[in-house]
């Protein structure tokens, strides 16, 4: 099941990873993730909502509203990306998947960063989760079990 990864949309205009945008840049990035046609009004109402400033939008608030409102509508997890720093201890069980991905990793001598650099052309640390998910299936890293790499993601 694929799921709308609605920060993926905001960050590509966010390239300093402040969590804030212009207004105008806002209603453009989120005219591109509505399916029916959002009209002047409305886009400058939800910048207007999010407001962090004068002409300036925090959307990752509103990323994170999306994700409580989808959690309350369906029950199901639409969080967004995380911009947190991932910890092994933070998601139990991803520290041992974690650890086979480093084993295999150093037994094979592979280097991954170069790959991953390729989807990152702005070279700030950040690929979407279906790149993540590829790289690790190029060089045959991928965990055996679906759920295990959903702790990863």
């Amino acid at each position: 099941r694929r799921r709308l990864r609605l920060a993926e949309f905001f960050e590509d205009a966010d390239p300093l990873r402040r969590g804030t945008i212009a207004d105008a840049t806002f209603v453009q990035a989120l005219r591109r993730t509505v399916a029916t046609r959002l009209d002047e009004r409305a886009g400058a109402a939800v910048a207007a909502k999010y407001a962090a400033g004068p002409g300036v939008v925090d959307w990752r608030a509103f990323v994170r509203a999306v994700a409580l409102l989808g959690e309350d509508v369906a029950g199901a997890n639409l969080a967004a990306t995380s911009t947190h720093r991932f910890t092994p201890r933070a998601v139990p069980g991803a520290g041992s998947v974690l650890a086979t991905i480093r084993a295999k990793v150093a037994a094979r001598r592979v280097v991954l960063v170069p790959t991953f650099q390729d989807f990152d052309p702005r070279r700030n640390g950040h690929v979407t989760n279906d790149q993540y998910e590829r790289v690790l299936g190029q060089f045959g890293l991928l965990p055996e079990a679906r759920p295990e790499l959903d702790l990863l993601l």
